[in-house]
C-alpha cells in the first residue's frame, strides 16, 4: 500500500510552528552565530574549563611544550611565550595542526617592557588559564661566586614577573566573573636554602608562598591557583643547567608533569610530584639546619660531573 506523504511544512504549520522556510532560515542563522563566536574566540570549540584561551609564559620546550599539546588537544586555544624562537615555533606548529589557534612571542620575560607585551599579545583573547613555567639554567655556585646581576635576575624571572602577570591576567579573570586557573611551576629546592642555588631556591620559596595567599583570595572569584612543586624533570633546561639525577633521585617525564598539574588544579594551594614528595616529607621532621646541610648536599651531587 502507497502511503501520502505529508510535506515538512505543512505538518509544522498544523502545529502551530514555524513554517519550515522560516526554521531553516533560523537553523542557518544561529550556525553562522556559532561559527562567528569559533573563529573569533573559540567558546563553541571547546568545553575544557581551562579555555578558551590559555597563556603559557615558558611555553616552548619541556613541560611548557607538554602543557601546550595536552591544551589543544582538549580544544583550548593558546598564547606561547618563550625566549627561544625555534622551539617556540616548533611548539606552536604542533599545537596548530590540533585544530586551534596560537598566539606566539619570542621574548626574555625579564625585560622592562615584557608584560607590556605579553597583554598586547593577549590583546582579544579570553585567558581563561595562565601557567608560569618560565625558567632559567641557573647552575650552581655560590652567591658570592657569581655577579650579583645573576641573583637578581632569578629574582625577576620567578618572582617579579609571575606577580605582574597574575594581577593583570587574575585581574581580568576576576572581573569577568567566570573563574579561572592559575599554575605556577614551583620547586622542591624551595622548601630549604641550598647552597649552590641559594637565589633559585630563594625565588622558589616566594613563589610556594604567594601561591597559598592568591588560593585564599581569589577563591571566592573561582580562580583556582596550583603552585605545582617539582624535583628533577628531564627537560632542556636541566640539561642546559648541567645537572644531572643522582643517587636516590629521578627525572620526572616532563609530560607527566603536565598532565599532573591540570589534574590537580582544583586540589590547591600546592601539590607535590610524587616522585620528591617522600624526601620532603622526611625533611619536614627535620631541624632547619640539618635540612640545610641536607639540602647543601644534595645540590652539590646534582651539579658534579661524571
Amino acid at each position: 500500500m502507497i502511503r501520502e506523504l505529508t510535506p515538512p511544512s505543512v505538518v509544522l504549520e498544523a502545529r502551530g510552528g514555524k513554517s519550515l522556510d522560516r526554521w531553516l532560515r533560523t537553523l542557518l542563522t544561529e550556525h553562522l552565530v556559532m561559527a562567528y563566536a569559533q573563529l573569533m574566540n573559540g567558546p563553541a570549540m571547546t568545553h575544557s574549563p581551562f579555555g578558551p584561551w590559555a597563556l603559557i609564559v615558558g611555553g616552548s620546550e619541556g613541560v611548557g611544550a607538554c602543557f601546550a599539546r595536552r591544551l589543544a588537544s582538549d580544544g583550548v586555544h593558546l598564547v606561547l611565550v618563550a625566549r627561544k624562537p625555534a622551539p617556540l615555533a616548533e611548539t606552536a606548529a604542533a599545537a596548530r595542526a590540533l585544530g586551534v589557534q596560537v598566539r606566539t612571542l619570542s621574548l626574555d620575560v625579564t625585560t622592562p617592557d615584557a608584560i607590556e607585551r605579553i597583554r598586547a599579545l593577549c590583546d582579544g583573547c579570553e585567558i581563561a588559564t595562565l601557567i608560569c613555567n618560565a625558567g632559567a639554567s641557573h647552575g650552581v655556585g655560590g652567591v658570592l661566586d657569581q655577579p650579583v646581576e645573576s641573583a637578581l635576575h632569578l629574582m625577576r624571572l620567578n618572582c617579579e614577573t609571575p606577580l605582574r602577570l597574575i594581577h593583570h591576567f587574575a585581574g581580568e579573570m576576576k572581573a569577568r566573573g567566570k573563574g579561572g586557573n592559575i599554575i605556577l611551576l614551583g620547586s622542591g629546592a624551595g622548601s630549604g636554602g641550598a647552597a649552590g642555588i641559594a637565589a633559585y631556591s630563594a625565588s622558589k620559596a616566594f613563589l610556594h608562598t604567594l601561591s597559598e595567599a592568591l588560593w585564599y583570595e581569589l577563591k571566592p572569584s573561582h580562580i583556582r591557583v596550583l603552585c605545582l612543586i617539582l624535583g628533577l624533570t628531564d627537560t632542556p633546561s636541566m640539561a642546559r643547567a648541567g645537572m644531572r639525577a643522582a643517587g636516590s633521585f629521578t627525572a620526572e617525564d616532563p609530560d607527566r608533569v603536565a598532565q599532573t598539574g591540570l589534574a590537580q588544579i582544583a586540589n590547591g594551594p600546592v601539590y607535590v610530584m610524587p616522585g620528591i614528595q617522600a624526601f620532603l616529607d622526611a625533611m619536614r621532621q627535620l631541624p632547619r639546619a640539618e635540612v640545610v646541610e641536607l639540602m647543601s648536599h644534595a645540590t652539590a651531587s646534582l651539579g658534579k660531573k661524571d
